[in-house]
């Protein structure tokens, strides 16, 4: 009992912050007492990491390969994550459709038994969501991704707060984060050498950028685009170069590469919804009335639903909505908002650096950055949820920013004493030791909930060892928690060996039972306890009196 309470306590996000700000408290009182504690080890690490960085081309490897080996050192603690929340099965729809080399999927003649959470089926059957994140999902090989996307459902820790936990969370699902965040750093990156040094292959870079978050995080993209294209503005109005240079190097680049970028949202628009100018979240919003809108307009009205999931996430996406009706109910919104965001980005390690923001404010290099990150949180709070990966695009901001900051740190002095060196130096080493000791924990607990099956996996489990073709009936109850939706299908529904229908009543199931004669047919109740996977009568019963 004591052990399992141990377990638990430091599984919970209150526990972690705890345990580093203790770590915080001690590395200042080390860096006040002890400012020169080791000193020679410090400095070789940090002059081999100054001859290490002298070079362009082998940091940008490093930074490159490091996430990738880092997930695989994890992979015997943190397996292949599974899809657990609805959005990730939408994300994963997106590259089970691009598999298949189409932007959209044909619509089932029996799509109503296949209606679900962030996907519709007219009039085409797609995801709501932008092409950028399933493309990334896409890259994967073929069975790896079927099986990942379509077979098996297991738990994985999911919202804002529980991210904190994971070494590395948004490798640990199919969110993303990755994609966008890749797409502002190249922005950000591009624009401080435009600045510089004017030259077209950056600018084309720069365009990259614009294209990958107009494709993955068009809101938040589209307000760090605003920030860069008012900072080339008044670059373009100085007289350092002639105009027909910098429109040859940099204007007709990113003119080139936004049209390529709208050009193909309109096809990608045509092709999902029938309108270019008409996105599937809109097209979304007007079949289910989700996703809701921002702040300050008017919530979307109520439209017919024909399945209770659906209804309870609208009802649940008009309470958050509601949330932005009154003061009160905003400001504590926008309060769990920015703990979200300080628990995910900085924690209690990476604040300390942060008090030294005021000095860094009066640096031109970083203004651009700054402002980008500051205008995006704005647009941010103007919408009712937040999810770290909404923050993305900005996601090499931050870290360009808390970078600064912790220069800053290391030109403190008090008393004469190297403290602020000191610190930067323990704040590092703890950076590491935490992520270090949520992996031990993890490892040494190794029965904890990545590792559990879900209902959805134990039927899997069944229908995979006995083989052959399965429509599987989904029966919820009443309160069935809607954010875990189980009926999800590949992008060929027909081709699938398990295809997963909400359950109907007997008369509207015989639909799929003659659709797909030859199949074997199952019951699944999820919400029982345990979870009961019968056979499915294929026949209706006799109703007296009713032929």
């Amino acid at each position: 009992m004591l052990l399992q309470w141990i377990h638990e306590v430091l599984q919970s996000p209150a526990a972690n912050v705890f345990l580093e700000a203790v770590a915080v408290v001690l590395a200042l009182a080390l860096a006040w007492f002890f400012p020169r504690l080791g000193d020679r080890w410090f400095r070789r690490l940090e002059g081999w990491g100054k001859s290490f960085s002298s070079s362009l081309k082998w940091p940008l490897l490093f930074a490159f390969l490091l996430p990738i080996l880092l997930r695989l050192i994890q992979l015997p603690i943190y397996p292949p994550p599974q899809p657990t929340i609805h959005d990730e099965f939408s994300y994963l729809l997106i590259g089970d459709t691009l598999r298949h080399w189409r932007l959209a999927n044909p619509t089932h003649s029996l799509w109503v038994h296949f209606e679900t959470i962030h996907v519709f089926f007219q009039p085409t059957y797609a995801s709501k969501y932008p092409v950028g994140q399933g493309f990334a999902l896409a890259l994967p090989p073929d069975r790896c991704t079927r099986r990942l996307a379509y077979s098996r459902v297991g738990a994985l820790r999911s919202g804002c707060g529980d991210a904190y936990l994971d070494p590395g969370a948004w490798m640990h699902s199919y969110w993303g984060g990755a994609v966008p965040a890749i797409g502002g750093a190249l922005i950000l990156g591009a624009l401080a050498r435009l600045l510089k040094k004017p030259a077209r292959n950056t600018a084309y870079m720069l365009g990259l950028g614009i294209f990958i978050l107009a494709n993955s995080r068009p809101y938040e993209g589209f307000v760090l685009c605003c920030v860069a294209g008012l900072a080339l503005l008044a670059w373009l109005g100085k007289a350092e170069y002639p105009f027909a240079f910098k429109f040859r190097t940099v204007v007709a680049p990113l003119l080139l590469a936004s049209i390529a970028t709208g050009a193909f949202l309109c096809y990608h628009n045509w092709r999902v919804t029938g309108n270019p100018l008409q996105l599937p979240y809109q097209h979304n919003r007007e079949l289910y009335g989700t996703p809701q809108t921002f702040y300050w307009q008017p919530p979307v009205p109520a439209v017919p639903f024909r399945h209770h999931e659906i209804a309870q996430n609208y009802r649940w996406q008009l309470s958050m909505r509601l949330q932005g009706n009154s003061f009160r109910t905003l400001w504590e919104a926008t309060k769990l908002k920015l703990r979200e965001f300080w628990l995910f980005f900085f924690g209690p390690i990476w604040t300390v650096p942060l008090l030294m923001l005021p000095f860094v404010v009066k640096k031109r290099a970083y203004r651009i950055p700054l402002l980008a990150v500051l205008f995006v949180l704005i647009a941010v709070g103007c919408y009712s949820f937040f999810y770290p990966h909404y923050l993305g695009p900005i996601a090499g901001g931050i870290l360009l920013v808390l970078l600064a900051c912790l220069q800053e740190l290391r030109k403190l002095r008090l008393a004469g004493r190297p403290v602020g060196l000191a610190l930067s130096r323990f704040l590092v080493t703890l950076s590491i030791l935490s992520f270090s000791w949520q992996i031990g924990v993890d490892a040494y607990h190794f029965d904890s909930e990545r590792q559990v099956k879900t209902p959805r996996t134990q039927v899997l489990d069944v229908l995979e060892k006995m083989g052959g073709s399965h429509v599987v009936f989904v029966r919820y109850t009443y309160n069935h928690d809607f954010h875990h939706e189980i009926v999800y299908n590949a992008a060929d529904i027909d081709a699938s060996p398990i295809i997963w229908a909400r359950d109907m009543g007997p008369f509207a199931n015989q639909e799929l039972v003659k659709y797909y004669r030859g199949r074997k047919f199952w019951m699944f109740e999820p919400d029982a306890h345990p979870p009961r996977l019968e056979p499915y009568p294929m026949i209706l019963p006799q109703i007296p009196g009713f032929k």
